[in-house]
């Protein structure tokens, strides 16, 4: 193509420096705090809604990915019958664990006095 070898070399270093900068980005703590982020708009914005099977569900799979590092694929196996309410909040089954999660109102009480 006429391209010298320099050129070439050049190209092929830039191209590893993306891949490196790009590795590095993607394991970053700036990716998991705006991860968390999100996550705290989503489980603000559930407690907001009416309550029914259907939201009670997304909020234990955001609680659990938020409070106890849920990949969201693992997030998704939960189910209604997993989860069983306690006098503190929800303790819901997995793989032979159980994790706790505040329940919605409680979640709220609690941030509120703290403030």
């Amino acid at each position: 193509d006429g391209s010298s070898p320099l050129i070439f070399q050049v190209n092929c270093l830039s191209a590893i420096r993306v891949n490196l900068n790009f590795s590095f980005i993607k394991n970053s703590n700036f990716i998991k705090a705006i991860k968390n982020q999100k996550l705290e708009k989503e489980i603000i914005k559930l407690s907001k809604l009416t309550k029914n099977r259907f939201e009670l569900l997304l909020w234990v799979r955001h609680c659990l990915m938020y409070f106890h590092k849920f990949e969201i694929t693992h997030s998704k196996q939960i189910e209604l019958n997993m989860i069983n309410e306690i006098e503190d909040g929800l303790e819901i089954s997995f793989r032979n664990e159980i994790f706790w999660i505040p329940k919605i109102n409680n979640f709220f009480d609690i941030s509120q006095e703290s403030t």
